[in-house]
């Protein structure tokens, strides 16, 4: 190398060197990355997939014998459960999907 001392070449003008004309921004790169690993990760799922002989199975209908002294909680009427529960989810429902300008408390909306 030219800078170490021990070089009989050491203290001479070094060389130009032509450097590419172009040059990458930042965005230019992050969007290269991120095409990339998308990429990257879908040719992974797909080689595992054809390597592990596995069978998806199709979806399965599925068929359930409720007997007719089964206690069944009917989640379109929660009166059934109790009185309380119907007014407890009304309250949930108002609070979580209310706006601002009903009450001055702070909220979810």
């Amino acid at each position: 190398s030219q800078r170490c001392p021990h070089d009989s070449a050491f203290g001479s003008i070094l060389p130009e060197k032509a450097y590419p004309k172009f040059k990458a921004t930042r965005d230019v790169v992050d969007g290269i990355l991120y095409t990339a690993f998308p990429l990257v990760q879908i040719a992974a799922v797909v080689i595992a997939q054809t390597h592990s002989n596995l069978e998806i199975p199709s979806p399965v209908d599925l068929v359930l014998d409720v007997t007719e002294d089964t206690n069944l909680i009917d989640l379109t009427d929660l009166s059934s459960v109790g009185g309380w529960a119907d007014m407890a989810l009304e309250e949930a429902r108002n609070y979580l999907g209310g706006t601002m300008a009903e009450s001055n408390d702070l909220g979810i909306t």
